[in-house]
């Protein structure tokens, strides 16, 4: 199989950002301590996060991020990210938005100037603005006062948050938090095979892989493959892999009555007591125990 021909869409994160005829979503997650946080992911919309308290790292495109209170967070539209807390805990607020909700029916110069180079990938901004940034104050004050109008939703709030997200892009612009520089082709094209194989490793991860057979389908030597999976995904291909069926294990446990070497075989794993160890060691108690506290079936 060519990995070329393989959709990227599947890896998209499988979730509506939408409520109502709103193209916009609000989030509050609050990690605990040695939680695995959120699994690398990308998206259409833009997102922008603040955290409330605590510490924790993010992934954006490849590069390591600590975050801590009342750093706020940006991720563009189709870029790679994922989180976590360590030995920390850690809260955050987010809104994901579609930029077509801020986007003039009849194509302004806001919309070819700025928006469409947005969603094009020829503006990049920084991913994460902390306090000590001469625009944090103003940005801070822009998104608290988004979040207090997505939550009490007063008359005709809808104008008001689209007036708000635009005011937050000025501020964007106006203390310099971007970049107008197009990826170099040789990053780009690393960033978008990676995208593809984590695709087909969503699609497949339970059938038997190897890094020989990934490194090929993106058209990699093995050891350029492991390298770049690692820089953009932040931990080794094999130990991602081992992450995606334990994560499926887990939700299976929880959601049917299936045994637990029938689920150990449909995520891959072939050896039981292998499945038993390495589902302890990620999640810090045996899937028989995980499976008394967390039953929903």
């Amino acid at each position: 199989m060519n990995i070329e021909q393989t959709k990227i869409s599947q890896y998209k994160e499988p979730v509506t950002h939408r409520e109502g005829l709103i193209p916009m979503t609000y989030h509050f997650v609050d990690y605990e301590k040695n939680t695995t946080g959120f699994p690398m992911h990308w998206h259409e919309e833009f997102e922008i996060g603040l955290v409330t308290s605590g510490d924790g790292t993010y992934r954006i495109n490849g590069a390591d991020y600590h975050i801590s209170g009342k750093d706020l967070i940006i991720i563009s539209p189709k870029t790679l990210h994922s989180g976590g807390t360590g030995n920390q805990t850690m809260s955050t607020d987010s809104f994901v938005f579609h930029l077509g909700f801020l986007c003039s029916i009849i194509p302004d110069s806001t919309t070819i100037h700025y928006f469409n180079p947005i969603i094009n990938g020829k503006i990049l901004f920084k991913p994460v603005i902390s306090p000590s940034h001469p625009g944090h104050a103003e940005l801070l004050d822009c998104f608290l006062q988004l979040k207090e109008c997505h939550r009490d939703k007063p008359l005709y709030y809808e104008f008001k948050l689209k007036e708000l997200l635009l005011h937050f892009f000025y501020l964007l612009f106006k203390y310099r938090c971007i970049t107008e520089q197009k990826k170099p082709s040789v990053i780009h094209e690393n960033e978008e095979k990676t995208r593809m194989i984590l695709t087909y490793l969503a699609e497949h991860f339970d059938e038997e892989i190897t890094i020989e057979q990934l490194a090929g389908m993106a058209g990699f030597s093995a050891c350029h493959f492991m390298n770049t999976f690692k820089k953009y995904v932040g931990i080794p291909c094999n130990k991602y892999i081992n992450h995606l069926r334990l994560d499926n294990a887990a939700k299976r446990l929880t959601e049917t009555n299936d045994s637990i070497m029938n689920i150990a075989t449909s995520v891959g794993y072939n050896n039981v007591s292998y499945f038993n160890r390495a589902f302890k060691s990620y999640f810090g108690t045996t899937p028989k125990d995980y499976r008394a506290a967390n039953w929903s079936f």
